[in-house]
Formats: C-alpha cells, structure tokens, sequence
C-alpha cells in the first residue's frame, strides 16, 4: 500500500468515526430535551385524533397507541383469533371514509362471519409512503401484535415514491442507528413542505405553482396552458385548503407521473424499480424470518380501469398530465413485473385491475371519489369482495385461516 493511500485511508476512516460519534451524542441530546417524540417513527403520531374533511369528504382520523389507524388492541391475540397484519399507502389507510367503510375491516368482518372464528385483518396503512414504509412497519410494528400472516398492497404509483439513488440507504441506516435525529430531519422535511405547501394554499396559488415550475426549467408555453385551464371552483378549493393541491399542481410540475411510475419512464426508472423490487424482496424475507406467510394485492390507478379519468375534462388530462389509453387494456409494465417477480418468489399475488375493470364495464357505480382518484366506500366494497374470494379459494393464507 502507497504512503499515499495508507493517509487516505486512515483520514476516511478517522472522520467516519468522527461522524459516528457525532450523531450518537447529538442523538442523545435531542432525545433527551425531548425534540422530537420517537412513537411516531415507523407510523402516525400514537393516540391522536383529528376530523379530516374537504369538498368531498369527511371523516374521523384517529391512531391507537402504535401509531395505526386502527382500533386500540391487545398486544396478546386472544384464544382463537387469527390476525393478519396489512400494509399499504392512502388507499389501504382508507383517506377519505371511517373505518368501517375499509376493505381490511370488511375483510374481518366478512371472513369471521364465513369462518365461525374471529379472523381480524390489521391496518398498518400509512398515507404519502411507498414500499420503504411498508417495510419499516412490517419490520419495526406488526410483530407486537402476533401477527399469522402479512398482506402487502402495492398502490400503483409506488414505483414514483421510490428513490433511485445508491445512496438511499444511508437514510434507512441512520434511522436505524440514530433513530431520534432520523425522526428529526424526517419531523424538520415534513414541517418545510408543510409550510410550502400551506403558503401556496393560502396565499396566490397560481403564482406559487408557476414560479416553482419556472425554476424547474418548464417552458413558459406549458406554464400558461395550465394556468389557462385551471378549473375556477377547484382552483378556489385549493386555495381554501379544501383540496388537495397536488391534483392541480402535479399535471404541470410532475406531467409524467404515471407513465414513470406504470411504465418505468425516465432516466431514473430503472434506479427506482430496482429499488421498489429489493424493497418487496425484503418484506418477503421479514415473513420468512417471522414464520408467517406473505401475500401481495396490487391497487390499481383509475386510469387502468376508469374511462372518465381519460376524458379532456378531467383535471389531469386537461391540466397537462400524460396518459396512455393502452393502460384501460393492457397489463402496464409495473403489473407484468410484478407478475414474473412473485413467480419467481413463489408468492401469492392478486391484481386487482381486471375485477375493476369488469365492474366498470358491468356499470357499475364510481368507485373513485370524482375529483380526489381514492377509493370511496364502492371501490372498497368491491376490493373486499375479490380479496376475500381470492383468500378463500386460493391458498394464501390456508395454514392460518
């Protein structure tokens, strides 16, 4: 070895021990001022309750100790009772409807009344997360309930919330190590995009949008298109924080959302699906290591099933966001890895798009809230209904239930 890269090599190794030591006091320190609390690590805040509501819904938000939206429960399954732990994003959280109107509580209410046995299927969905979450709830929650069984759903815009970059694991190993200053700059971020946010809703939305898409290098022609045809009552909802101002900002600051997320466009989309597929890797050996059997259910987006999503009135379309019709016939890139990736795992996998589709071409009733692409309470009905036949018939869970 070089004298050259001896000194290198002392110097690297010297400041990460330096770093290490570092975190680990200021880790201490702010734990013990009381910074930040570390219950909400891994899921919402413990115990807390707030009424949500916009123009098109209204409900109860509330978590039980561990963070869950989900009903306060003992820690020991009581005689009989089997419990399949669930994890998700928004759509498994339930935005915008109570409890009870949720898949994952029809599902235990449905499938204890058919089996004669409690059979409780827990929610540990987390709005605004992908995969990564998924896994830290998995990981970090659902053993304290002794759990029988774990119940992955993929939304699918999954593959956008990922990162692409190497490093991203730097973030997961200092939460990991250093859990109050990663609880720290995750409480810091969030409160910064919060105060973003609230700032464009509450002062000249549009100006806000528009200057933030010109610093992004977005031409000044697409800018005034989507200025031009902001739709007057949703623009006021925006601006009275009773909608969500990502429905009209997206279409103009990130216009090919779900090609990348569906189709794995753009230069970062292979980074981000080999990230997304490591991730479910992951959640697959957290089963294995618990003993429990993992299943996976992918949520499909309205435009793979829903034709009013695709029409020029639309708030995406006519604000800009791209679309491929392909996607209302054809399995998108996402679903045929998804496919060949639980193949190869041996893992049970349902995708929900062809029963949403079916019901749409049967005439069924919006399952979507018009506006807000959530499911509302017929979307959930009808999640629950094919996931209870598919946990029936096939053998998901069949050593459990």
């Amino acid at each position: 070895m070089s004298i050259a890269v001896g000194r290198f090599a002392r110097s690297t190794l010297i400041i990460l021990l330096i770093t290490v030591v570092i975190a680990m006091v200021a880790d201490q320190i702010v734990n013990r001022l009381g910074l930040v609390d570390n219950s909400g690590l891994y899921a919402h805040p413990p115990n807390f309750s707030q009424w949500r509501h916009n123009q098109e819904f209204n409900y109860l938000f509330q978590t039980n100790d561990a963070g869950l939206r989900e009903a306060p429960l003992p820690r020991t399954k009581p005689p009989g009772e089997t419990r399949i732990f669930v994890v998700g994003d928004s759509f498994t959280e339930g935005v915008g409807i109570d409890n009870e109107a949720r898949f994952t509580n029809r599902l235990t209410a449905n499938l204890s009344a058919s089996s004669g046995h409690t059979i409780r299927f827990i929610n540990g969905g987390l709005g605004g997360t992908g995969p990564r979450a998924y896994l830290d709830v998995a990981q970090h929650i659902s053993p304290s309930y002794d759990i029988d069984g774990l119940l992955v759903c993929v939304y699918a815009n999954d593959v956008s919330n990922m990162s692409h970059s190497r490093w991203s694991w730097y973030q997961r190993e200092l939460r990991t190590f250093f859990p109050t200053i990663g609880t720290l700059i995750k409480k810091i971020k969030r409160d910064r995009d919060h105060q973003t946010t609230t700032e464009a809703q509450t002062s000249d939305f549009v100006s806000q949008i528009a200057n933030h898409a010109e610093k992004k290098g977005i031409a000044v022609e697409r800018i005034e298109h989507w200025r031009a045809n902001l739709p007057p009552d949703l623009l006021k909802a925006a601006q009275q924080q009773r909608l969500n101002p990502g429905i009209l900002a997206y279409p103009l600051l990130k216009p090919n959302y779900y090609t990348h997320a569906l189709d794995g466009a753009g230069s970062d989309g292979q980074g981000k699906m080999t990230n997304y597929f490591s991730a479910l890797d992951a959640l697959v050996q957290i089963g294995q290591a618990q003993g429990i059997p993992v299943a996976f259910v992918y949520i499909p987006s309205a435009f793979q099933y829903d034709p009013t999503r695709h029409q020029s009135g639309e708030p995406w379309a006519v604000l800009g966001g791209k679309v491929r019709a392909e996607w209302l016939r054809e399995d998108a890139l996402i679903q045929q890895r998804l496919k060949a990736w639980s193949t190869q795992r041996q893992v049970a996998f349902l995708d929900l798009t062809p029963h949403f589709r079916q019901a749409v071409q049967e005439g069924a009733a919006r399952m979507t809230f018009e506006i807000d692409d959530h499911w509302n309470s017929k979307g959930h009905h009808l999640a629950a209904t094919v996931m209870g036949d598919w946990l029936r018939q096939e053998t998901v869970f069949d050593d459990v239930l």
